[in-house]
């Protein structure tokens, strides 16, 4: 009884232990040298703390086994080798991009000053343009002196720098405003790629410069920060800056360094601004609970959809909250576009409407898009006939006039017969003359 209690113990310590291995996220993470792993602890202790198995390598090590029988093998990639080459690196452009378009797949992209061409094609291929090579972004107006030798950092961010989504979620920010040190790069945005946003941007006062040519190369709407959401959802963060997330950056006092490198983090890695939708219903109002198979012309419908946020501090689906959801009833082309109204306490979004006077195969369609959102895409299907003729009315009340006509034009022949019968003319007579 002993040895099987015992081995009862070591099977659930042993099953414990695997689900908990399960529940980590996978992450690569590629240095230009060993250094960084010196200078970013806080960074890797942070991605440690949120759930994911680090395997910190040189991107030139043999080592790496980024897939294998044409499988990934990590879920997320963080590149932290500004140096980085084509020929040096173990891991091709092109499977970093096969790898992001693979289902459930993230990158981390931390730039510098000196970032070389594989950097740059990767950004150009998410609509991120950095600026040239020795360039870096200064501000005469917010400045520090962090060494000894008075060099410059950009370090006054306010709220409107930061993408802010309290319009949206009552409150709520995905990135705290704050003051933000920053070291590095400037970027800019392709505005015809709307998969791509801005996630901490320079003062209007700051401009990108080459030092040593004393030449300004970009001096409007410099981004420091980019991020990416695909189609499916899949995320890429851009930074120009390695410093920005260094150990003494997220050390200084009176910044929020640290808070902010630890919402990119949750952000990158889809622990916040993560939606899911359940339960799309639709109904007659006279008929809770019941999905009709067809509907009729100008017949009342109501569509409900539960709609949820993941809170990564409370573990736990909770119920979004935003008045800008809209429904679209669709053939070809929306017929109704309409507000979802919804309680704050409630998941339950709802709209009651009247059907058009059109029969065909419509869609009830949600497509929610929110900067920094996962796009939510519902699509139900459901057919519009006409009346058949038994549910037909007797009288239509637009034809009113036209059965009134028919009915004048009657009376109206009866009048004329009346008085042709009825009525005699004046009779003259005709005297005849020689």
């Amino acid at each position: 009884v002993k040895i099987r209690l015992l081995l009862f113990v070591v099977a659930f310590l042993c099953l414990s232990a695997f689900c908990a291995e399960q529940g980590k996220q996978k992450t690569l993470v590629l240095v230009d040298n060993w250094v960084t792993t010196d200078t970013h602890m806080g960074l890797f202790k942070m991605m440690e703390d949120l759930g994911h198995e680090l395997t910190i390598e040189m991107h030139s090590s043999p080592k790496i086994k980024f897939q294998e029988f044409d499988e990934f093998k990590y879920d997320n990639l963080v590149l932290m080798a500004p140096s980085i080459i084509e020929t040096s690196t173990r891991i091709k452009l092109q499977k970093v991009l096969e790898f992001f378009d693979s289902e459930g797949k993230n990158i981390l992209i931390m730039g510098d000053v000196d970032s070389k061409k594989y950097n740059r094609l990767l950004g150009a291929k998410f609509g991120i343009e950095l600026d040239p090579q020795g360039s870096r972004v200064v501000d005469p107006n917010s400045y520090i002196n962090f060494t000894s030798e008075g060099k410059k950092f950009l370090q006054d961010f306010q709220d409107s720098n930061l993408i802010s989504t309290s319009k949206i979620l009552d409150s709520k920010h995905l990135f705290t405003p704050g003051k933000v040190v920053y070291r590095g790069l400037g970027m800019k945005l392709d505005q015809n790629n709307r998969g791509v946003f801005s996630i901490l941007s320079a003062e209007p006062s700051a401009f990108s410069v080459i030092e040593n040519e004393d030449k300004i190369v970009n001096s409007r709407e410099i981004v420091l920060v980019a991020g990416y959401q695909s189609y499916y959802n899949n995320r890429l963060v851009f930074s120009g800056s390695l410093d920005i997330c260094e150990d003494q950056f997220l050390l200084l006092s009176g910044t929020n360094n640290m808070k902010f490198c630890k919402e990119m983090l949750l952000w990158n890695f889809k622990q916040t601004g993560v939606l899911k939708t359940s339960k799309p219903m639709h109904q007659r109002p006279d008929e809770k609970g019941i999905m009709p198979e067809n509907y009729v012309m100008r017949e009342w419908t109501e569509y409900l959809l539960e709609i949820y946020e993941w809170n990564h501090n409370s573990k736990n689906w909770e119920a979004f909250d935003d008045e800008k959801v809209q429904l679209e009833f669709h053939m070809l082309d929306p017929y109704y576009r309409v507000y979802l109204g919804h309680n704050e306490s409630s998941p339950v979004y709802s709209v009651t409407f009247q059907l058009p006077d059109k029969l065909g195969i419509f869609q009830f369609k949600v497509n929610y898009t929110r900067t920094g959102y996962t796009t939510i895409r519902e699509a139900t299907k459901v057919p519009v006939r006409q009346p058949r003729h038994d549910e037909m009315p007797r009288f239509f009340v637009a034809a009113y006039p036209y059965y009134a006509c028919v009915f004048l034009t009657m009376a109206g022949g009866i009048i004329f017969l009346i008085f042709f019968l009825y009525t005699e003319g004046k009779q003259e007579k005709f005297v005849k003359t020689e």
